[in-house]
């Protein structure tokens, strides 16, 4: 019979595997970075290992969550990392009770609309009440991204250009 160390265990481990396959699946040339992950908000923005990922590899533009029975959205005020929670389920175990008027978090869906430059999503609750809404907006595009870059590394060996003319 499992034990509750072993669940914990097994649980820890499955993050592990979960954040080695966003480092060995990291494509920098995608317009956007969204992970999807059964571990709730704050495990993932406050894992050093993401935040490593996060300012190393060019940002994470959304996480998408389960875990917690509950429906809800945010960004975190550190990382600015937005967050969407889905786990709008989970019958008797959920975190919030439903209303008779169907206009609560307890249950519903996330509907996603995301072209090149914007990510915008609309939580429904279960009643068909349209509940939280946000519209991401990319401001730097990978081309403009590499352009930058480029342009940092043409000032960099223009100055050392000119340091060895100094010389």
């Amino acid at each position: 019979m499992p034990t509750p160390d072993a669940c914990v265990e097994d649980l820890q481990g499955a993050w592990r595997k979960s954040k080695q396959m966003i480092t060995d699946n990291w494509d920098a040339t995608a317009e956007w970075h969204i992970v999807v992950t059964h571990f709730p908000p704050p495990v993932v923005y406050s894992d050093p290992d993401i935040m490593k990922i996060n300012s190393e590899k060019g940002g994470i533009d959304l996480v998408i969550n389960g875990h917690t029975h509950l429906q809800q959205c945010g960004a975190d005020y550190k990382t600015g990392i937005t967050w969407v929670l889905t786990g709008g389920g989970g019958g008797v175990t959920t975190d919030a009770a439903p209303t008779r008027s169907g206009r609560d978090d307890s249950y519903g869906f996330v509907d996603f609309t995301i072209n090149r430059t914007h990510l915008h999503f609309d939580m429904h609750t279960w009643g068909g009440v349209e509940g939280s809404s946000e519209i991401i907006l990319k401001d730097v595009t990978i081309e403009s991204k590499t352009k930058q870059k480029e342009q940092t590394q043409n000032i960099v060996n223009t100055e050392d250009a000119a340091d060895l003319i100094e010389v």
